[in-house]
């Protein structure tokens, strides 16, 4: 058990405001999954994993692995409920490094994209 005060709070909570009373703080509520899958199937050197999940309100997340000879790739889609959609894909191959692309859409239409490549020795 802690002493709720002003110091307290400026230490652990820095991103949130003050109010000075518990009450006035909107209460947890853990996000709510309605459905999650998730599956992993190997054949003749390939691996593929998908997993994914749709939201209480709307909005859904689907990831998709391919592995096979040393090389991997991930694709990440994922749709916000009110029209925002983001997608990432990662490629590392063994040896090489990895290139990873972005590209965010907000619900409004406001695009923003990136990539970012390491090289592995």
């Amino acid at each position: 058990v802690v002493t709720f005060s002003r110091a307290y709070w400026d230490r652990y909570y820095v991103a949130y405001p003050w109010y000075g009373r518990w009450a006035a703080y909107p209460p947890y509520g853990a996000p709510r999954v309605t459905s999650p899958h998730r599956s992993v199937e190997c054949a003749g050197g390939t691996c593929v994993g998908v997993r994914g999940a749709t939201g209480a309100y709307g909005g859904s997340t689907a990831q998709t692995r391919v592995c096979t000879t040393g090389s991997c790739t991930s694709t990440r889609v994922t749709n916000g409920p009110d029209g925002g959609d983001a997608a990432r894909t990662r490629q590392c191959t063994s040896g090489q490094g990895c290139t990873t692309n972005r590209l965010v859409v907000g619900p409004r239409g406001g695009v923003h994209t990136g990539s970012r490549t390491v090289q592995r020795p």
